[in-house]
This record gives structure tokens, C-alpha cells and sequence, in this order.
């Protein structure tokens, strides 16, 4: 059975100053390093909460800059896309305005031309009926009317060789 005698005593007396001083000296220095400890690592949590937030704020500011940016580029390119359409509106214009001009010019050009060629052929043709009238008056009398006809077709048919590039002696026919 247990006995107790004074070495029980002294053991409990021993382990009790052991308690006291392990309390002291070692438990509390451990118990401070241990919170310590605790208090760093919620520091550190508290630390990387703080660095998330920021992250999360400056990538909010980054998507909002990045969307404002891009906006602005569809803006200005809307801008740019305008004034193009506009610039090309303007040279299709004064396209336009000097292509009439050219076509105006040409119109007139060729109306004096044709002016021209008309007071050309009517000077010819009055040249022609000159003659031919000179050819008849001077033949008055030595041909018939069938004859006097006939002189005025050659005279005629000769006059538009002429004025075709060739002349009588090319065709064969004399007067």
C-alpha cells in the first residue's frame, strides 16, 4: 500500500518550487515569445489584408484609366474617322466643281471648234460655188443643161474628195 512518509512531502514540496519557478522563469519568457509570435503573424495577416486592398484599389484604378483610355481612343478616332469623311466630302466637291469645269470647257471649246469648222466649210462651199458659178457662166452657151449638171456633180464630187484628203487626180475623175 502507499505509504506516506516525509519523502512524499518533500517531493511535493520539490515539485511545487519546480512549478514556481519554471512559472517564472521559463512559462511567462515562453509565453511572451509565443505572443509575440501570434502578434507578428497577425501583423502580417493584417499586413497582407492591407496589401490586397491596395492591390484591389490600384486595379480598379488601372481598369478604370484602361476604360477611360479606351473610350477616349474610340473618341478620337471617332473624331478623326469625322473629319476624314468630311475632308473627302470636300475634295469630292471641288472635284466635282473642276470636273464640270473641264466638261464646261470642253463643251465651249468644242462649240468654237465647231464654229469654226462650220465658217470654214461655209467659206469652202461659198469658194466652190464661186467657181463652179464661174465653170457654168464660162460654159454658157458650149453645153446643154444635161451638161452644165453633170459639170457641177464632177465639180462637186471633186470638192468632197478634197475635203476627205484626196485629190482628183487619186479617184480618176477630171473635169
Amino acid at each position: 500500500m502507499l505509504r506516506f512518509d516525509i519523502n512524499f512531502v518533500f517531493t511535493i514540496i520539490n515539485l511545487l518550487i519546480l512549478y514556481f519557478l519554471l512559472r517564472k522563469f521559463l512559462f511567462g519568457r515562453v509565453r511572451d515569445v509565443m505572443d509575440k509570435r501570434a502578434q507578428e503573424v497577425e501583423n502580417s495577416f493584417e499586413d497582407a489584408r492591407k496589401a490586397r486592398e491596395e492591390a484591389d484599389a490600384v486595379k480598379a484604378e488601372y481598369e478604370a484609366a484602361a476604360g477611360a483610355a479606351k473610350e477616349e481612343s474610340e473618341q478620337e478616332a471617332a473624331r478623326i474617322r469625322s473629319e476624314a469623311d468630311q475632308e473627302r466630302e470636300k475634295i469630292l466637291v471641288k472635284a466635282r466643281e473642276e470636273a464640270e469645269k473641264i466638261v464646261l470647257e470642253a463643251g465651249q471649246k468644242a462649240d468654237r471648234l465647231r464654229e469654226d469648222k462650220l465658217r470654214s466649210a461655209g467659206d469652202e462651199l461659198a469658194d466652190l460655188v464661186a467657181e463652179a458659178a464661174d465653170k457654168l457662166d464660162a460654159a454658157e452657151g458650149k453645153y446643154s443643161t444635161e451638161d452644165n449638171r453633170r459639170l457641177f456633180d464632177a465639180f462637186l464630187d471633186q470638192a468632197v474628195q478634197k475635203d476627205q484628203g484626196r485629190s482628183p487626180s487619186q479617184t480618176g475623175n477630171a473635169e
